[in-house]
Parts: C-alpha cells; structure tokens; sequence
C-alpha cells in the first residue's frame, strides 16, 4: 500500500474450521481464546472468517465475540435452512451471532449438503489469512471436512494454527507468512481515513502521471535523434570535426535515453499503484452511504491490492452509522457525485485520444508522402544542396512516422478514445435505470455493478502496470 499521511490499518484476518463433536469444549475454548488473543497482541487490527456451524465453529465464533473482533460469516445455507441442522438450544447460541455479524455471505445453490459445507470450508480458507483448524489426527473426517481444509490451507501456503481438540496444545506451521502487525488509530473515524488516504494517493498520482508520460515520449525523441545524427553525418558526408561532433551527440542521446528509461520504470510504477489505489478508495466513498447488507462489494481486485481492499471494506463494514435513511437522497448523490461526474469525465477525456491519434494519422500520411517525394528527387541526376536535403529526409521522415506510430502505440490512443466513448455510454444507460431504482436492493445492486464496471478500468491499468515494472 503506498504511503500516506494518515495510513490505513492493514488488516489480518483468521479463518476457521473444526469438527462438529467435540468432547471437551471448555479445553478447546480455551485454547481458541488463547490463540486469538495471542495473534491480537501480535497483530492488533484482527477480524474473523468462518461459519457458525454447531460444535467447534460456534465455539470460535463466541470466542471472537468475547473478543469484540469484527467477524464475517459464511453460511452454506440461507439462515432459515441453515436452522434446521440445529438443536433448538444450539441455534439459540448461533442467532446473536449472526446479528453482530458485520457481513454474512452464503454459499447459495449445490448439489448436497456436504457440497454447501465444503464450499462455505473452501472461501473461509481463500478470505482468510491466517487459518485456525480444531483437528483431531485421529478421527476419520470425511469429504469436504476439516481435514480438506487444512489440506486446502498448506496448498496455498498460508499460516496454520492446528489445536487438538482432546489437550488444547497448538501447533504453527509458517507463521512467518503473517502480514505486517498493524495499528488502529481509535480517534480516527473511518470514513475520514479513507478520505485522507485518497486525497494523498490522487495527490501523488496525480503529479506523477505527466512525468511518466513526458518520460515516455522523452524516450522516443531521444532515440529518434540519435539516429538523425548519425544518418544526417552519413549522408552529408560529415568529417574531422563535425563527425566527432556528431558522434558524440548521438552517444549523449543514447545515455540519456537509457538513463530515462531506468527511471521510467519506477515513475510508472509509482504512478499507475498510486492511480489504482486512489480509485480503489474512490470507489469505496462512492458506496459509503448504502446500506451494508444490500450492496454487494465489487469484485474486480487488481493483484496487489488485495490488502488495501480489505482495509476499505473494514473500514466500510464498521462505520454502519454512516447508512443513509433516505433512498431518494441516496440514489441522487450517486447519480451526481459518482455516475454524473464519471460520464463527464469520460466524455471529456475521449477527445485527447481521438485527437491526437488524428493528428497522428494526418501527420503519418503527410511524413509518407514528403518521404516519397524526397525520395524521388535524390534519384535525379542534378546535384547541390537541395539534392543532399532530399536524400537526408527521404530517411528521416520514415523514421519520425515510426516515433510517431511508436507514440500512438504507447499511449494507446485509438484504444482509450474508443473505450472512453463506450464507458461514457454505459454510464448514461446506468443513470437511465437508476432514474427507476425505488427499494436499497436495486439501489445497492445497481451500485455495484456500476463500481465493476469502473473497476474494469483499474485491471487494465494494473497490466500496465505490469508492463511498466519489467520494462
């Protein structure tokens, strides 16, 4: 996460699985409450994954509840289904919990039961960072177990705590797999973290995004005199002087390029992490008034980004009282502050594009023709001046239009104009059925298919990213 003024806690968080029967809960509470706590100290901002099935995973998911820890649950069922794999009493001790619950996601349709369990074992371990598993080595444990989600856990490398349900001892496997220890800053509300946050990321993007792209056509200008140069010396026949002259322009170019472009591949690093996180945190402000349960998260996550996601979505999840009562109210600043103002801005980016790669064209077009004409005339017989100038542009203009179709290609001019006029088009539809949105479910719905929409962009600047750190 790049730096900021006030940064955003980084969150760990614990996912869960153990076995239905347990023969001595009070031990495996103990040691549950143990090992949370310890990773508490450790790593001080903790929120919990898992389900909140009878045996091991209630006892977890009290044991986080004494500790106030922000918990996500997932249930293979909906609630009302889920109830009936319970004991009267069991469900009255599961019912609380899903109400403190700060967000509850459900597995949905499956084939069988032990399907639904095994999926819901499945996201806890893929969410989680760090996995607590309640394991009996000796108990023969069936498909989509406990068992398979430890498996699961060690496949993809992430840390185990592994209690024994008959003692309480733990075992750690690859601890030093632990996110960075965070802190959170009690007197900081969440929203206003965000904010500050996104203002120093917008800041710093915004800055170093002409740098980069000055680098780039910097890069190209460079490469594209040097070669004058030494065409110009060859073809004016240049001696003594003006050829030492001329080779040591050429060789002060190419150290200067080579030098531009070391340092383009940190300035467009910096620049496309800083611009993906920014609109990252501006898509998360977009949504903070909606209500939590009924707005859907996007799913597009840039690789890399997956932690200061989560610290958006926790800081998202636990301001609830930033929830508006008014869905009228709320559906118009979404509309002015996010689609408006997003239509707008792809309108008005959609002529630089379409612009320059016109310009581009006519300048290609007119190179071409003057390079054929030039050409001709150095294939007369006449001699002078004139003549050697023909023959010196008959090979310089080809390769100005090839730093000019260089250009184009790099900053992909034809792609971003035809793509800021779609972009620009599905927002306009977007503002059309939100005109007609009237209950939170449409609303948060529509909402977070418009942030996936955005969010498309961010993907494809993060394989620009890609690029531009390995090159």
């Amino acid at each position: 996460m790049a730096g900021s003024a006030q940064a955003l806690p980084l969150w760990t968080c614990v996912g869960f699985t153990g076995h239905r029967e347990i023969e001595d809960p009070s031990t495996v509470t103990a040691a549950i409450a143990t090992e949370l706590q310890r990773l508490q100290r450790r790593q001080v901002a903790v929120a919990v994954v898992s389900s909140v099935a009878s045996g091991a995973d209630t006892l977890f998911a009290e044991a986080a509840a004494r500790l106030d820890l922000p918990h996500h649950v997932i249930l293979p069922f909906a609630p009302a289904r889920f109830e009936l794999d319970f004991e009267p009493d069991d469900w009255r001790r599961v019912a609380p919990l899903l109400e403190r619950a700060i967000d509850i996601q459900i597995v949905g349709e499956t084939t069988t039961s032990e399907e639904a369990y095994m999926e819901a074992g499945v996201r806890t371990v893929d969410r989680c960072d760090v996995l607590i598993a309640v394991l009996d080595d000796a108990r023969d444990v069936g498909p989509g177990g406990t068992r398979d989600a430890v498996e699961y856990a060690r496949a993809l490398g992430k840390p185990l705590i592994l209690i024994d349900p008959r003692s309480g001892a733990a075992a750690h496997e690859r601890f030093d797999g632990l996110p960075a220890p965070s802190a959170v800053d009690p007197d900081v509300e969440p929203r206003a973290a965000v904010e500050a946050h996104f203002a120093h990321l917008d800041e710093l993007a915004s800055r170093e995004g002409p740098k980069a792209r000055w680098m780039i056509l910097q890069i190209i200008l460079l490469h594209l005199f040097a070669a004058a140069v030494a065409v110009a010396a060859l073809a004016l026949h240049a001696e003594g002087a003006w050829a030492k002259a001329a080779g040591a322009a050429k060789l002060v170019a190419l150290v200067w390029a080579a030098v531009a472009t070391w340092r383009l591949a940190h300035a467009h690093h910096g620049w496309m992490q800083s611009r993906i996180e920014a609109e990252l945190c501006r898509s998360f402000l977009a949504i903070w008034s909606l209500p939590r349960r009924a707005t859907p998260l996007p799913r597009v996550i840039p690789a890399g980004c997956s932690g200061l996601c989560r610290s958006l979505e926790m800081a998202w999840r636990l301001d609830p009282g930033a929830e508006s009562r008014d869905l009228s109210g709320a559906r118009d600043r979404y509309v002015a502050d996010r689609v408006k103002s997003q239509r707008a801005y792809y309108l008005g980016r959609r002529r630089g594009p379409r612009w320059g790669n016109a310009a581009a064209r006519i300048a290609v077009q007119v190179f071409v023709v003057a390079a054929i004409l030039c050409a001709i005339v150095a294939l007369l017989p006449a001699q002078g001046a004139g003549v050697d100038v023909a023959k010196l542009l008959s090979i310089l203009l080809p390769l100005a239009n090839t730093a000019i179709l260089a250009l184009v290609v790099t900053l992909d001019l034809g792609r971003r104009a035809s793509r800021y006029r779609e972009m620009a088009a599905r927002l306009e539809e977007t503002e059309r059925r939100l005109e007609h949105v009237r209950t939170w479910q449409s609303l948060g719905r529509v909402a977070a298919q418009t942030e996936a929409l955005l969010m498309e962009e961010i993907s494809e600047w993060h394989a620009l990213l890609r690029f531009g750190s390995k090159h």
